[in-house]
């Protein structure tokens, strides 16, 4: 996690019948997840630096979230 992401809880956390608790994916992951195909589309051989600057769009959301806390 980034110094920038604070606010990095789980993204969909789910309890199972049983009372288990998953957190599943970060907000963080889901974030880049999220912005990975417009990266992709800008950066369409350079795999990399799409996935780079998909986690440095997350990092902003996360950080601009946690600006709204405040």
């Amino acid at each position: 996690m980034s110094d920038k992401a604070p606010y990095n809880e789980p993204a969909l956390p789910v309890v199972s019948p049983t009372g288990e608790q998953f957190s599943g994916m970060m907000l963080r992951d889901y974030f880049a997840a999220k912005a990975l195909p417009t990266c992709l589309s800008q950066f369409p051989i350079d795999v990399q630096r799409a996935c780079q600057l998909a986690y440095y769009i997350a990092d902003e959301m996360l950080s601009a979230r946690s600006n709204n806390h405040d």
